[in-house]
C-alpha cells in the first residue's frame, strides 16, 4: 500500500538557518550534506560541460551551468536563480 507524504518541503529560511559553511543539496525534501568533488569528478565535469554547452546553446534549449550556485526557492514552487 502506498501512502502520500504529508511532510512539507523546507523553506528558504530553513536553508539560511543551516549552521556552518558546508554545502548541502536538496534531495527529496531533505538537506543532504555533500562532500567536496574529487579530481576525477572535475575532469569529467569539464568534458561534459564543454560538449553540452554548444549543443544546448545552438538549439536554444536553456543554459548549462558548471559550478554550483545558490537558487532561491519561493513559496509558489518557483525557482529564482540568485
Amino acid at each position: 500500500m502506498v501512502t502520500a507524504r504529508t511532510r512539507s518541503w523546507p523553506t528558504y529560511e530553513d536553508y539560511l538557518n543551516i549552521p556552518g559553511d558546508d554545502r548541502y543539496e536538496l534531495i527529496n525534501g531533505e538537506f543532504i550534506l555533500v562532500s567536496a568533488r574529487n579530481r576525477a569528478h572535475q575532469m569529467v565535469s569539464v568534458k561534459l560541460v564543454s560538449r553540452m554547452d554548444p549543443f544546448v546553446e545552438d538549439r536554444e534549449l536553456g543554459w548549462v551551468f558548471h559550478a554550483p550556485f545558490e537558487i532561491l526557492l519561493t513559496n509558489d514552487e518557483g525557482i529564482n536563480i540568485v
